[in-house]
């Protein structure tokens, strides 16, 4: 048995690890009591809810002979489980992100089910809803518009908790570039400044080689020594003038491209703050500073 559920926790991890940001909350429908009505008729209906949720393709559902059986091996007792705090206990053993817990009620012909959905992280009930069904032959359908409008109000309620963290995690820092615009006119002028440099350095490379040989014919020349000479040392002068832009251009770039990249990514301003404060993580080195 501890193998099976061994093999099935690993599938799920696995599960997880491959399906990316394609995961999808896991819902466990823990089967919903009776009142009033056959342990058989709340089972049917348990079943047609997880069916029906599953349906939707919005969820993933945990089976009921996988609940039980991991339940089983934690010796965990589902029975009566309605109460929130034991529906989180449930859901924290499943994996699940939500838990449905409710009852069954019959009232004259009419069928009752009620619903409530567990959050298991915050370990509270997010919301209820119930529905009626007027005669045991239509509990079928009617579990399946039931289905449909609690898949409609899980996926409304975590968007908008989604949205909502959103929202409080930008109200909590916010931040403004102040030198942004002078970093990308920094970086402009620092590829500006290496394209410069690399061509200096061409020009330098080739008035050497041209000095070279120049002297060479110096060297060797029978007449027109001060002619061969001038040409020599101008050419020799002009690459030492190449060189001293190309180190000039180079040195440039290196500080204004680097000026560019700290002050456009990394100089950040906090709003309505007042002091300088430096944050350092694994992920990201920020420099704050405040006037």
């Amino acid at each position: 048995m501890r193998t099976k559920i061994i093999i099935f926790l690993l599938l799920i991890f696995i599960s997880n690890l491959f399906s990316g940001s394609e995961d999808k909350m896991r819902i466990a429908i823990l089967d919903l009591q009776p009142i009033e009505v056959s342990e058989s008729i709340s089972k049917i209906v348990s079943d047609l809810l997880r069916t029906e949720l599953f349906k939707t393709k919005l969820f993933t559902i945990i089976e009921r002979s996988q609940m039980n059986e991991i339940l089983k091996e934690q010796e965990f007792q589902l029975s009566g489980c309605t109460e929130t705090e034991c529906a989180v206990q449930a859901g924290k053993l499943l994996s699940a992100h939500k838990v449905l817990v409710g009852t069954v009620n019959k009232l004259g012909a009419a069928f009752i089910i009620n619903a409530r959905i567990i959050d298991v992280e915050k370990g509270v009930m997010e919301f209820g809803e119930s529905t009626k069904v007027a005669s045991e032959a239509e509990l079928d359908n009617g579990c399946k518009v039931f289905a449909k409008k609690l898949a409609t109000m899980i996926k409304e309620s975590s968007e908008a908790e989604i949205e909502k963290k959103k929202e409080e995690e930008e109200k909590k820092v916010q931040y403004y570039y102040p030198l942004r615009k002078y970093g990308y006119i920094s970086l402009g002028v620092g590829i500006i400044s290496l394209g410069l440099g690399y061509y200096f350095n061409m020009q330098a490379e080739k008035n050497y080689n041209d000095s070279l040989k120049l002297y060479d014919e110096y060297k060797n020349a029978l007449t027109d020594f001060d002619s061969k000479w001038k040409a020599y040392e101008d050419k020799y002068n002009a690459s030492k003038s190449n060189a001293t832009l190309r180190n000039i251009m180079f040195i440039t770039s290196g500080v204004t491209l680097g000026f560019g990249v700290v002050s456009t990514f990394f100089i950040k301003r906090e709003l309505k703050s007042e002091k300088v404060s430096f944050i350092i993580n694994p992920d990201k080195f920020s420099i704050l500073y405040k006037f």
